[in-house]
C-alpha cells in the first residue's frame, strides 16, 4: 500500500510532497489562532458569572413600588426570575462560557472560573 499517489511521474510525487509540506506550514502557522480559540472564553453579557439582573423586577425579586407617602401597596414575588432576582444568562445558556458550543451547558455550573477575555487589557464594559 503506498502513500504515494501512482500516477508514475517524477512531477506528481513532487506536488505530493508540496502540498503536504504546505499543509504542514499551514497548520503551524495557524495553531496559535486555533489554540486561542479551543480555551473557554467568559461570557461578556453575564461576565462569567451565568445570569444577569432579572429586568422585570431590577433584581429585587419582588414587584410593586411603594413610595414614601403613598398608601400602603402589595408587593409580590416577580413572576419572570420567581422572587431570585436573577435569570439565566440567555447569551450563554447559563454557563458564563462565551464558546458553550464547545463546552456544553451542564445541570449544576457550580462555582469557580469561568474562563479568561479574550483580551485581558480590554475587559468588557460594566453595565451600570
Amino acid at each position: 500500500m503506498r502513500s504515494v499517489p501512482d500516477s508514475g511521474t517524477a512531477w506528481a510525487t513532487a506536488q505530493f510532497a508540496a502540498g503536504a509540506a504546505s499543509g504542514v506550514a499551514l497548520v503551524l502557522l495557524a495553531w496559535p489562532a486555533v489554540a486561542r480559540e479551543l480555551k473557554p472564553v467568559r461570557c461578556a453579557a453575564c461576565r462569567g458569572m451565568s445570569w444577569n439582573a432579572c429586568e422585570a423586577c431590577m433584581g429585587r425579586g419582588k414587584t410593586g413600588l411603594r413610595l414614601p407617602g403613598d398608601p400602603p401597596a402589595r408587593l409580590s414575588y416577580c413572576k419572570t426570575c420567581a422572587g431570585r432576582g436573577r435569570c439565566p444568562c440567555a447569551a450563554c445558556s447559563g454557563t458564563g462560557v462565551e464558546n458553550n458550543w464547545l463546552y456544553g451547558p451542564t445541570a449544576n455550573p457550580g462555582w469557580g472560573p469561568r474562563g479568561q477575555w479574550r483580551d485581558p487589557d480590554r475587559p468588557p464594559p460594566t453595565k451600570r
